[in-house]
């Protein structure tokens, strides 16, 4: 069953959320909106661009996790984690259960003809795009290419969600993006700047999605209070999967 995910305009308004890292889920009483929480551990130390590019959103009901009843939006949108942006907005989507099994969502290539009016251009044929310097502080370009589905399991077999309005936060753990993966085989063009694409490593690129996938994370904001804090960190509703 495909649920239609738009709102009215009165659930699509939410406060202004205060920490530069937490965007959030937000829940009014059987509905959603979706936003997205990028954390502030990361390596390499200093990132300057984070994007990626995603066309679908899905909440699958514990009752029958894998058959239809499924909540599917699909929407191409464009984030710019380290700016809090969103191009467009992310998608409100409506829900008609309490609970669920999984969330998914896809890491999507945006070809440059759709990328969104607003958005950053170099997000275009690209899925994510990642710069910033390493710890040496030579200057780093990565990108990948694939649509990756990203699957989020609730860690105790569902998640429940209050009829309350409430918030949830869905995060990608950056500091676990570099896992067992080194630059040190890598090389700096003329200009200084390493450069990393499939054509480079494909097998380094595979891994680094695999990790992107897993550290993404769901958390509920406990307190309510639009922060993702150290204390609600403590507590996955769910997490990704790198398969």
């Amino acid at each position: 069953m495909r649920l239609n995910p738009w709102l009215r305009p009165w659930c699509q308004e939410s406060p202004r959320i205060r920490s530069r890292y937490a965007r959030g889920l937000r829940l009014c009483p059987s509905r959603i909106l979706l936003r997205i929480v990028p954390l502030p551990r990361i390596y390499p130390d200093r990132a300057q661009t984070v994007l990626f590019g995603f066309d679908r959103f899905k909440l699958r009901d514990a009752a029958t996790c894998d058959g239809d009843n499924v909540i599917d939006v699909e929407a191409t949108v464009v984030s710019d984690l380290l700016r809090d942006e969103h191009y467009p907005e992310l998608p409100t989507i409506a829900r008609e259960v309490r609970r669920f099994c999984r969330f998914e969502l896809r890491i999507k290539r945006v070809p440059v003809d759709d990328v969104p009016a607003g958005a950053p251009q170099e997000i275009g044929d690209r899925a994510i795009w990642l710069t910033g310097r390493l710890a040496d502080g030579t200057p780093f370009e990565l990108e990948t290419v694939e649509d990756d589905n990203t699957k989020l399991e609730a860690v105790d077999g569902f998640f429940a969600l209050p009829e309350k309005e409430s918030r949830l936060f869905l995060a990608f753990l950056w500091d676990g993006w570099f896992e067992n993966l080194s630059f040190d085989a890598f090389t700096a063009d003329e200009d200084g700047v390493l450069r990393v694409d499939k054509g480079d490593d494909e097998e380094w690129v595979k891994k680094f999605r695999g990790n992107v996938k897993h550290s993404a994370r769901l958390f509920r904001d406990l307190d309510d209070d639009g922060v993702l804090d150290d204390a609600e960190m403590e507590d996955s509703l769910a997490v990704g999967s790198s398969r």
